[in-house]
């Protein structure tokens, strides 16, 4: 039975990704992971209730390996934009204790949602992709500003490099990329993005996020690339 699994499937790009994958028909099964109790409702989703910033790595795995023993593609969609009134435009402006809250969604929790999933993908043709974003590149900063998001971001694209790194020791392993999954109109970018041009919606990047992960290369594994497979500076 081939499953996919979407971890952080609450809302915006995880909910999305949920359905997609459900309407491609590529999957038996879909497992929609996340803090809160998903409200998807079909028989090919089930359920599960994960939180990589509370639990324990055995408990959560344990969870997932209930339903299914194996997974052939995986999307960590774990993220905040901001924990207080808006992104930092100021690094007068920058709060250690809301940084740091950041920091463990951000960076954190995706790399332990990452080492949960992990030993259920060594299949040999697995595929995780891990949602990261173009602003977390250094060499790409051109504006400044948005502080917490930036760094923690950063972080995230370091763990997931040093993941893959010790994954590919391993026999079978799977693929672990991080991902831009493109600016995407969800209830967390809303005020910020809304009215841009070139903004999708979260069907749309959800889709062009499955259509990456199939296609998605041996040649990729470690790296931080954008949707269309095109590498990104660090």
């Amino acid at each position: 039975m081939k499953t996919a699994l979407v971890i952080g499937a609450g809302e915006g790009i995880g909910a999305a990704l949920v359905n997609h994958l459900v309407d491609t028909g590529e999957f038996d099964h879909v497992i929609a992971a996340g803090r809160a109790a998903s409200t998807h409702a079909h028989p090919r989703v089930s359920a599960v209730r994960l939180d990589a910033l509370a639990e324990s790595t055995s408990a959560m795995r344990n969870r997932l390996t209930a339903i299914s023993p194996s997974i052939e593609r995986a999307f960590i969609t774990i993220g905040t934009l901001s924990l207080g009134p808006r992104p930092e435009k100021s690094v007068r402006e920058l709060d250690p204790a809301t940084a740091g809250g950041i920091y463990a969604v951000n960076a954190i929790a995706p790399v332990k949602a990452a080492e949960v999933c992990l030993p259920l993908m060594r299949t040999g043709y697995s595929t995780l992709c891990v949602l990261s974003a173009q602003v977390g590149s250094i060499g790409d900063n051109r504006s400044g500003g948005w502080y917490s998001y930036r760094m923690s971001k950063a972080a995230l694209n370091m763990g997931i490099r040093s993941l893959a790194l010790e994954e590919a020791r391993r026999p079978r392993h799977a693929t672990v990329v991080a991902v831009h999954p493109g600016t995407t109109l969800t209830g967390l970018s809303a005020g910020y993005v809304a009215g841009r041009v070139g903004v999708a919606d979260p069907s749309s990047t959800a889709r062009r996020l499955n259509r990456f992960a199939a296609r998605c290369d041996r040649e990729l594994h470690g790296l931080f690339v954008n949707w269309q497979g095109d590498r990104l500076p660090w």
